[in-house]
């Protein structure tokens, strides 16, 4: 890069723009197309950071009043809750790897688009 801003005022030669502006342009697409992903990857983290924090105080409840759970015969319904709990964790588990593999697959489109133009 120093050599192509450098090189031609050396040398008393015209400076090359292209290779300069491609290697500022990629950049600069990447940082856009991950800025805009960054909402819905944001979103979903925090779903399933919301979704851990309601089991663990379900867990954290059931813990605190296992006596009276065991007495009155709860233990089938607090199974029952702790594992719909379980499964809409899953579930949104499931959606942020989704977002998250997508994420991925930008830099490597993104790379070979700009390579066709080129």
């Amino acid at each position: 890069v120093l050599y192509n801003i450098f090189g031609p005022m050396m040398f008393n030669k015209q400076c090359r723009w292209r290779p300069l502006l491609s290697l500022m342009v990629l950049p600069l697409i990447l940082v856009i197309a991950f800025r805009l992903r960054f909402p819905l990857t944001k979103r979903h983290l925090t779903e399933v950071y919301g979704a851990q924090v309601v089991v663990m105080e379900q867990v954290t409840e059931a813990f605190r009043n296992v006596h009276l759970v065991s007495d009155f015969k709860k233990s089938g319904s607090v199974s029952d809750e702790f594992m719909i709990l379980l499964a809409a964790v899953g579930l949104k588990n499931k959606g942020l790897k989704l977002v998250l593999m997508n994420n991925g697959y930008i830099a490597p489109w993104v790379l070979l688009l700009y390579v066709m133009l080129y």
